[in-house]
């Protein structure tokens, strides 16, 4: 039970702060520039192409980033598969 207050901070601090840099993958998508993933965080980072927006979605499991690369319509299954459905924040774009 001690290590549990101990990890839990750790795991806010890095879905707070800054974003955890990965490989961003571009996507042929009228919603859509670049899409990336972390799969020890688990994390789902998707830039849009109005205002050039940044969100991060958290707890996402690597088959549904796969499936969404693999997608016709990698709008669409956004749509349907993960906006709403897992916890979210926008960020700032760090790439170098």
């Amino acid at each position: 039970m001690g290590d549990f207050k101990y990890r839990l901070p750790a795991l806010f601090d890095i879905i707070n702060t800054q974003p955890i840099p990965m490989k961003k993958y571009p996507v042929d998508s009228e919603a859509m520039t670049s899409v990336g993933y972390d799969a020890d965080a688990k994390i789902l980072e998707i830039q849009f192409k109005t205002g050039g927006a940044i969100r991060q979605f958290y707890n996402v499991p690597a088959t549904v980033f796969d499936d969404m690369m693999a997608a016709a319509s990698q709008g669409e299954f956004f749509n349907t598969e993960i906006n709403g459905k897992y916890s979210e924040k926008r960020i700032d774009d760090l790439s170098i």
